[in-house]
């Protein structure tokens, strides 16, 4: 696999819902798509790359859901291969008013979600893990190929990933239970050099715990 190079991009800072459990297993829902949200600020890698709230008149829904986000991008032939289309950012732990619970998660975290590929080809899924000052980055080693036109859940723990240091940092992997990951992105890649294809992915329902979902 050639060297990924990371596209910086604008952070966004999200709000988080909270459930606690009786039993202390903790969830955050990071992100359902239901309101509306500023894609028009989220980094794409080309102009030809389309975000959107996919709502039920245009996608299928999960049970319950009525819009999902979507990533649409038509191949060109002059693309390079595993092209990164965009990356979804959770700042959860970013955020100082939610930051404390990560003494609640550490290597035990958990990042889920639901995904679609509708009739459309293949992506993979890739990981980043940043501290607060953005110095100490690491991307996943694993890349996640999917292809499913029902919805999947996808469930990874991220202590489990083997990563590369990315970063100008010290730091040469990340411990989860010394650092605080203040942002973790799902990075979105279309895995054709010149086929003339199409990506429309779908995905719904991020949420982090610290027990497997």
């Amino acid at each position: 696999m050639s060297r990924i190079k990371y596209c910086k991009s604008i952070a966004i800072i999200l709000l988080a819902v909270i459930a606690l459990r009786s039993d202390a297993q903790n969830r955050i829902v990071v992100f359902d798509f239901e309101k509306p949200l500023p894609l028009g600020e989220w980094w794409v890698d080309n102009s030809g790359v389309k975000l959107s709230q996919c709502g039920a008149g245009e996608c299928e829904q999960l049970p319950g859901s009525e819009k999902c986000f979507r990533v649409e991008w038509h191949h060109s032939s002059m693309s390079s291969p595993y092209i990164w289309l965009t990356d979804i950012k959770v700042d959860t732990f970013g955020n100082h008013a939610t930051q404390q619970l990560w003494d609640r998660f550490k290597d035990n975290t958990w990042l889920s979600f639901q995904v679609n590929t509708a009739s459309a080809d293949s992506f993979y899924l890739q990981f980043v893990v940043f501290t607060k000052d953005e110095k100490n980055k690491w991307g996943s080693r694993e890349m996640i190929g999917i292809k499913c036109s029902e919805w999947k859940k996808i469930k990874v723990k991220l202590s489990d990933l083997v990563y590369d240091k990315w970063g100008k940092g010290n730091i040469a992997k990340p411990d989860f239970k010394s650092i605080v990951p203040a942002r973790i992105e799902i990075g979105i890649r279309a895995p054709y050099a010149s086929d003339r294809g199409r990506n429309d992915v779908r995905i719904d329902d991020i949420a982090l715990s610290n027990y497997e979902p």
